[in-house]
This record gives C-alpha cells, sequence and structure tokens, in this order.
C-alpha cells in the first residue's frame, strides 16, 4: 500500500469535490430564483440583452411560470450534483484503500457516478472529466502481487546439480 499511485484518488476526490460545488451553484440558482427573475425585469438594460420568448416585465403570470420552472430544474440538477458529488469523494477514499477486485467493481460505480453527473451540472464539465478519467484509472490500476521467494536448494540438490553437469 506505502507505493500506491495516488493520480485516481486525486482526480476522484478534485472530480467528486467539483461535482459537489456544482450542485451546490444550482441549489443557489433555484433558491434565488425570484431574486434573479425580478433584477431582469427590473433592469431595462439586462432585459434588452436577455431574449425571453415572453415580454415577463408585463406578464405576471409568465414571470411566475419561469420562476417555478427554474425552480424546479435548478433543484432536480442541484440535487443530482450533491448525490454524484458525495458519492464520488466518498468512492475515492473506498477505492484507495481497497483490494483489486473490490476496486475495480467500485471503479465502475464511480465512472457511473461521472457519467450521471452529467445530469445534475456535472461540476462545470470538468468535474465530469475528472471523475471519469480516475475511475478508469483506477480500473486498469494492476496491484503489485507480492512474489513468492524463490525455493530454497538444499546442499543434497545442489550436489547432485554438480553430478549431473559432470557426467554430460
Amino acid at each position: 500500500m506505502k507505493n500506491e499511485p495516488k493520480l485516481f484518488f486525486a482526480l476522484l476526490l478534485a472530480g467528486g469535490i467539483l461535482i459537489l460545488i456544482g450542485g451546490l451553484f444550482e441549489l443557489f440558482v433555484a433558491a434565488y430564483a425570484p431574486h434573479l427573475v425580478g433584477m431582469l425585469i427590473s433592469n431595462s438594460t439586462l432585459r434588452r440583452s436577455v431574449r425571453l420568448p415572453v415580454d415577463i416585465a408585463n406578464n405576471s403570470t409568465a414571470a411566475a411560470q419561469l420562476i417555478s420552472q427554474i425552480q424546479a430544474s435548478a433543484s432536480i440538477e442541484g440535487v443530482i450534483g450533491l448525490i454524484c458529488g458525495i458519492g464520488l469523494s466518498a468512492l475515492s477514499f473506498y477505492i484507495r484503500g481497497s483490494a483489486s477486485e473490490k476496486r475495480k467493481k467500485l471503479s465502475a460505480v464511480a465512472v457511473a457516478l461521472g457519467i450521471a453527473s452529467f445530469l445534475g451540472g456535472s461540476g462545470f464539465f470538468l468535474g465530469l472529466i475528472l471523475s471519469i478519467i480516475g475511475g478508469i484509472l483506477a480500473f486498469v490500476y494492476a496491484e503489485e502481487a507480492p512474489q513468492a521467494p524463490a525455493p530454497a536448494v538444499s546442499e543434497t540438490q545442489q550436489h547432485a546439480k554438480r553430478r549431473r553437469r559432470k557426467s554430460r
């Protein structure tokens, strides 16, 4: 364990943290959606630069629908990001300390969580890439099996080998 490479652990942990931060950002957007839409309505310059299919400044129903859609999608993406981020961060520690066969199974789960994080914002896309690369590296990492010491050759066996060589 002391010569174990730490690259897959670092990549999985960094990917999990980025996905976790992305999930928190999505939840922040969901929580402050009414304020963000309110700023969009009150700022005429901002309202002209953002093209919306409906004029939300003059239509309160459209503004309410926009707020509810932002809150619903950002909440779902935030929860997915939190689950994937926490799962990947925890898996990175489990994979680091596990045996070879268990490591392969856990790294496959880590790659699946990394791909699933795509539904939840994917940690600014960098978290998705880091978690997939880290999971693949953990999957292909092969532990060096301890080599058995060579069997000791007794003196009588050595003497017999010498006799055979001389007789040839």
